[in-house]
């Protein structure tokens, strides 16, 4: 593990790492392999309503023209709408952030996956919630998720 993160460090020579680089395994934050499958199997439940709110926009827009108004006035089109979710989910949502101490956050999957429930969890706050109410997709936790 340690050794395929030097080697993406060294390929972001000109980008700037963000989070500690600490990797969890066999410690409090991710104790067993268990613990670790169950965090991968997270990332279906926390991205399920991101990618029904996308795949539901287009019609949603094309089918009331309030809401097509709305987008095209506030995000130009529904292709802008897009891009505002998924550049701050990829910005913010996989940043290492989240943990409660600085080692706590960082490049491996409960640093990210950590930073991926915060943004999930602060996604009603975010100022293109609304979208996701327009698209019927308020139940944020995936619970009709299937893996």
């Amino acid at each position: 593990m340690r050794e395929i993160l030097v080697r993406v460090q060294h390929k972001l020579r000109s980008a700037s790492w963000v989070g500690s680089t600490v990797i969890h395994l066999g410690d409090a934050n991710v104790p067993n392999a268990i613990y670790f499958i169950d965090k991968y199997n997270q990332i279906g439940k926390i991205l399920y309503p991101v990618v029904i709110c996308i795949q539901n926009l287009q019609r949603t827009a094309k089918s009331c023209a309030s809401v097509d108004y709305y987008i095209r006035k506030t995000y130009r089109s529904v292709e802008g709408a897009v891009r505002t979710i998924l550049t701050d989910l990829f910005c913010k949502g996989f940043d290492g952030s989240g943990g409660d101490t600085f080692m706590d956050q960082g490049s491996c999957v409960d640093g990210r996956l950590t930073s991926l429930g915060s943004w999930r969890a602060n996604l009603p706050s975010k100022p293109y919630y609304s979208l996701f109410q327009l698209t019927r997709t308020t139940e944020l936790d995936g619970s009709d998720w299937q893996a």
